[in-house]
C-alpha cells in the first residue's frame, strides 16, 4: 500500500509470486520501486528524503486585481480588466506511508521478525490474533513513513513493523541486519 508518496496518492498492489513492472514513460514505476525500496532495502535509509517524495497537493490562493483600479470592472485606464485567472500554490502532504506485507516467511526469518509477526487469512491479510484461524500461516507488516513539519521545514522518516503504533508516535525500529535478511532483488534496467 502506498499513500501520498511521491506520484501516488494511493495505491495497493497484490502480487502471487515474483512481479515484473513495466509501462509507459512516466507512468510511475520508479516512484514504486523506490518506495519499495524505502521499506526492504536497507541502504535506502542512508539516501536523504526530499520534500518531493511526498504527494503534492494543489491549494488555492485568494486572486489578485489590477494594478491601479478605477471604476468596477475597470482598469485605471478605462480598459476592462482581464478576466482574474485563479491562482493556487503547491503544497506537500505531511506525510507518506508505505507499507508492505509479507508472507512465506521461511523459519530463520520468522525467528528475526518474533514479536511482530501477525496471522493471515485466506487472502494472506494480517489479522488480529483472536480473528485468526488456528495454523493460519504467518506475516509481517513493514512500513516506512516519511513526516514533514511544515512549521520546521523539516522531514524525518522511519522503518518500522506495523505492529508498532505510529498513530501515538512510537515507532519501534526496524534493523537493517533484520532488513538484509529479507530475500528482495529489485533489478533496474532501462530499455533504449
Amino acid at each position: 500500500m502506498i499513500d501520498s508518496f511521491r506520484g501516488f496518492r494511493t495505491l495497493e498492489l497484490r502480487s502471487q509470486g515474483h512481479v515484473v513492472l513495466s509501462g509507459v514513460p512516466r507512468a510511475g514505476r520508479s516512484d514504486v520501486i523506490s518506495a519499495l525500496s524505502r521499506v526492504l532495502l536497507p541502504e535506502s535509509s542512508r539516501t536523504s528524503p526530499a520534500l518531493s517524495d511526498l504527494w503534492q497537493t494543489t491549494v488555492p490562493s485568494a486572486a489578485t486585481g489590477g494594478d491601479e483600479p478605477g471604476k468596477d470592472g475597470e482598469a485605471g485606464d478605462g480598459q476592462p480588466l482581464p478576466a482574474e485567472q485563479p491562482s493556487s500554490s503547491v503544497e506537500p502532504r505531511p506525510y507518506a506511508n508505505v507499507e508492505v506485507t509479507l508472507t512465506d516467511l521461511d523459519p530463520e526469518l520468522e525467528q528475526l521478525f518474533e514479536g511482530f509477526l501477525e496471522r493471515t487469512d485466506a487472502d494472506g491479510c494480517a489479522v488480529p490474533e483472536d480473528q485468526a484461524m488456528p495454523g493460519a500461516p504467518w506475516c509481517v507488516r513493514l512500513a516506512y513513513r516519511l513526516m514533514y513539519d511544515s512549521d520546521l521545514e523539516a522531514l524525518e522518516h522511519f522503518y518500522y513493523p506495523l505492529a508498532s503504533s505510529p498513530g501515538a508516535s512510537q515507532f519501534t525500529r526496524v534493523p537493517a541486519s533484520t532488513r538484509r535478511a529479507l530475500p528482495v532483488v529489485i533489478l533496474k534496467g532501462l530499455l533504449h
